[in-house]
């Protein structure tokens, strides 16, 4: 209850409104979604991709390039690329970019406004790396997704809060240099096409959706 510019609340009460009346926050929150979108671009996740399109037999590991018997994890302008995603994301009012590949070191964040905590994209001092003109973007004909259930309940949102909004959304595997962005025909410097809607570059998969 308010009454002109002074708040008058309650202070014995334990509850918020939200708690009170739990529709009233999904209303709210579903609401803004519709109209403004969402501010999150990115999330940790517990998530894989393969290649469907490859013959059975071909037993090169999709999501990384490998010389002789050992993995080569993402190049540092990758995981810099990547980074630089997560950390800016798309402003509400800005034109949909995906930042191009930089060698400025930044944190990665999971929102598109205020910074919160270091990416976990860092290679390991010890592991190979090839250069980023080396490794070859592959379209792909279909894909198979892999989340686990607290990530792909964010699906809805990544489609209806990111895409319907001309932005996109990435999923960050926490257990490697996996990557999963989804991008709309409004994003500048995806490699992801409507020719080629699936396409891979390393162990980063983009996956351009038009409706």
């Amino acid at each position: 209850v308010a009454g002109g510019p002074w708040l008058i609340t309650d202070m014995r009460r334990g509850e918020t409104i939200f708690e009170i009346d739990p529709h009233l926050q999904q209303d709210r929150v579903d609401k803004g979604i519709e109209t403004d979108g969402s501010n999150l671009s990115g999330v940790s996740a517990k998530c894989a991709w393969d290649d469907l399109s490859r013959p059975p037999e071909d037993d090169e590991d999709s999501r990384s390039i490998c010389i002789g018997t050992h993995p080569r994890r993402l190049s540092g302008k990758d995981t810099e690329q990547i980074r630089e995603t997560l950390r800016r994301g798309l402003e509400i009012n800005s034109k949909p970019i995906l930042p191009p590949i930089s060698t400025q070191r930044q944190n990665g964040l999971n929102t598109d406004r205020a910074p919160s905590r270091k990416d976990s994209l860092e290679s390991d001092s010890s592991a190979a790396i090839i250069p980023h003109e080396l490794i070859r973007t592959r379209q792909l004909e279909s894909v198979h997704l892999k989340f686990n259930q607290e990530s792909g309940a964010l699906i809805p949102l990544c489609l209806r809060g990111r895409l319907l909004h001309g932005r996109h959304f990435t999923y960050k595997s926490i257990t490697g240099d996996t990557a999963i962005t989804f991008v709309s025909t409004g994003v500048e410097g995806a490699f992801a096409t409507e020719e080629h809607p699936y396409a891979a570059h390393g162990p980063w998969l983009q996956i351009l959706l038009t409706e």
